[in-house]
């Protein structure tokens, strides 16, 4: 199973936006540098498990709703 990392990476942004933070923010609370969060919101890189995993602690969210290839079904 493929996933869009171009769709990852805009509800990567979208989640972030969501809670009003910054790229900054979202390090701070997810212990993610801040390069890597911008590498990923670019599609620079993609996301590795535990990175993802550590985003969607920070952001609130499940794993399923930031790679969902659906995002109505994203929530």
């Amino acid at each position: 199973m493929a996933y869009d990392n171009e769709r990852i990476a805009r509800r990567l942004k979208s989640l972030r936006m969501d809670k009003g933070w910054e790229q900054a923010d979202l390090a701070r609370e997810s212990g993610v540098s801040l390069a890597a969060i911008a590498s990923c919101e670019s599609c620079r890189t993609g996301m590795r498990l535990d990175t993802a995993v550590k985003l969607t602690d920070a952001l609130g969210c499940t794993l399923e709703q930031l790679v969902c290839r659906d995002e109505r079904r994203a929530g």
